[in-house]
């Protein structure tokens, strides 16, 4: 299974995921407008996917792909999060707030009826207060649904994926059976998993990535990874396009 778009190159994956992980200098902070809430937005959101890759990375190094099912589900929903943001600016951190004060209403009345509030650290309280009292526009009623943005970017691939991953990281048989199925011989029990990766965790990782960093690029003042992008892309065989939005309620 590939995700949304085919991979084809010579050069191993691990080639690419270097090359990109080079671009990530210690004075990237230079190219951030501070003045730009899509760019202070998109900041925050590609870091999440890079250190999600990086984790699930680890965890292929160690043999544990299986356990890294959360952080490949989570760095699919922050990259096509980073790419509604690329496409649609303002508007997607409209919607952002909204569903944050939303959480934050439900986590408010859960502390409530733990009578947890007093435990609760003051500072942390206080800033859900505030941002439970924020008043935001009417006109961002769009809700966050990471299966609706999948299918209106042509991610059509990488959603049956991401249903995939949802089933490994949520309590569930499928988990269960990855420990424990039938056989011609009979139960066949195991104490490591008994799949394949569906995708192998360094190509994954590389093509989440580098959809990224092709969104968070075009937040940056002068978009100063274009030509190495390009090469990469040219090198292992992804597209230099981001995705356009279809469909937009």
């Amino acid at each position: 299974m590939t995700l949304h778009y085919e991979v084809m190159s010579t050069l191993e994956p691990s080639d690419g995921l270097i090359r990109l992980e080079e671009l990530i200098s210690p004075d990237l902070h230079l190219s951030l407008d501070g003045a730009s809430r899509a760019a202070t937005v998109g900041w925050g959101l590609f870091f999440t996917v890079l250190h999600q890759v990086e984790a699930m990375l680890y965890l292929h190094q160690k043999g544990c792909c299986f356990a890294a099912a959360p952080n490949r589900r989570t760095a699919v929903e922050y990259a096509v999060c980073l790419v509604w943001l690329a496409d649609e600016g303002d508007h997607v951190i409209d919607v952002l707030n909204r569903r944050l004060r939303n959480n934050q209403i439900q986590l408010a009345k859960r502390l409530r009826e733990a009578s947890l509030t007093e435990r609760f650290p003051q500072d942390a309280y206080q800033v859900l207060i505030d941002t439970v009292a924020t008043e935001l526009p009417p006109e961002s009623d769009e809700r966050l649904k990471f299966d609706q943005l999948l299918d209106e970017y042509g991610y059509s691939a990488l959603k049956a994926y991401y249903h995939v991953e949802s089933r490994f990281t949520h309590g569930s048989l499928t988990a269960s059976q990855v420990f424990a199925r039938d056989s011609d011989e009979g139960l066949l029990l195991a104490q490591r998993p008994l799949y394949q990766e569906l995708v192998p965790c360094q190509q994954f990782g590389l093509m989440v990535l580098f959809d990224a960093m092709l969104a968070f690029n075009t937040l940056l003042v002068g978009n100063p990874w274009t030509e190495a992008l390009i090469q990469v892309a040219a090198d292992h065989g992804l597209p230099t396009r981001l995705p356009t939005r279809k469909g937009r309620p």
